[in-house]
């Protein structure tokens, strides 16, 4: 039988702990009371993944696991030095693990990775209202590959979240064509999370950063209705973004079909720019003054021309910071929270 790496760590420590009790005499009243808080847990996990498998579309789920140190890939290691990566893998253990899971589901035929994550206790009595979460990126760089500081950080808020890794990541079926077909599982999951009972249909949201930006604009231009929408650090207009980042255009060729034969259709089709009337959520931008990968012009332009057709939009340009606004996460998270807040329904569904 095959025992779930989980299960198997907590009877270790399980043997380990009645080990050390027997050595230091530790009172059995300690025993008796913090032995059944671990099988509750275990319980309170069973029956999240037992109301998620509840949906015919998601056909596996398990616990979603950050990858030790020795098996990221070089992207992570690029935007990490071990020390840092080895803190958040601890902090993701200690406050997060068992609130993220990994799940397979269905998306246009294709099984499609994704992540769900919920906040603590839990309960499928309770109504939580809904974040999207858009990753950045393209095929597996940028994937999700850790929740922690990013999904995990809304799920503590009360949120629950979804996020797809888009097809052909991480093992999922189909192919990735950087704003094509793949926006359909965002779409698809969107569906997906509406059909559970806990879900306040009343207070959806949607998140994305840098190419989940796009994706964002993406979805609201396929008429999907959310309360707000926060895009960070998010290309509106792809023709410029190929001026400034002219490698990006070996991007688009292999992963946009038929790119060579039809670039301006293609490129105005994922540039938010030249539909604006399609965008009708609440919009917040946020964008670092010095972002190399992504010009904060690409979200001062979208203001203006949002602001000339009446559009609900806020920015705020972080002086100094990146792509990624690491320097400045906590009033980013700040701006997300509020923003949210500011557009919630009190009335639920």
């Amino acid at each position: 039988m095959k025992i779930s790496r989980f299960i198997l760590n907590f009877n270790i420590g399980l043997v380990m702990y009645l080990l050390n009790v027997m050595k230091n005499k530790i009172s059995m009243v300690t025993l008796l009371v913090c032995v059944p808080a671990v099988l509750i847990l275990l319980l309170d996990l069973g029956s999240i993944k037992k109301e998620f498998r509840s949906n015919a579309k998601i056909i596996n789920i398990k616990n979603f696991e950050m990858v030790s140190w020795e098996d990221t890939s070089g992207w992570i290691r690029g935007l990490y030095i071990e020390a840092d990566y080895l803190k958040a893998l601890e902090v993701y253990n200690r406050t997060y693990k068992g609130q993220s899971f990994e799940i397979t589901y269905m998306s246009d035929g294709l099984k499609v990775k994704g992540v769900i994550t919920v906040p603590r206790g839990f309960s499928p009595e309770k109504k939580y209202p809904v974040i999207i979460y858009n990753r950045g990126g393209n095929r597996d760089f940028g994937a999700i590959y850790t929740t922690f500081g990013f999904v995990d950080n809304y799920s503590s808020k009360g949120y629950i979240v979804f996020a797809s890794q888009y097809r052909g990541v991480y093992g999922g079926e189909g192919r990735d064509e950087f704003g094509g077909a793949e926006v359909d599982d965002i779409i698809n999951l969107i569906s997906l999370s509406k059909e559970f009972r806990f879900v306040d249909k009343k207070n959806y949201f949607m998140i994305g950063a840098s190419r989940g930006g796009t994706m964002n604009y993406l979805v609201l231009k396929r008429g999907i209705r959310f309360n707000a929408t926060v895009s960070l650090a998010a290309v509106s207009n792809e023709f410029l973004a190929l001026e400034n980042r002219l490698e990006m255009e070996e991007v688009y060729k292999e992963l946009v079909p038929n790119y060579l034969e039809n670039r301006e259709e293609e490129l105005r089709k994922r540039s938010v720019i030249f539909w604006v009337d399609k965008i009708n959520s609440p919009l917040l931008l946020l964008h670092g003054s010095k972002d190399w990968r992504v010009s904060h012009v690409q979200s001062t332009n979208l203001l203006k021309v949002m602001r000339e057709k009446d559009k609900i939009v806020k920015i705020k340009i972080y002086q100094g910071e990146g792509h990624s606004l690491s320097g400045v996460w906590d009033d980013v998270q700040t701006e997300i929270h509020s923003w949210l807040q500011r557009f919630t329904s009190n009335v639920t569904k």
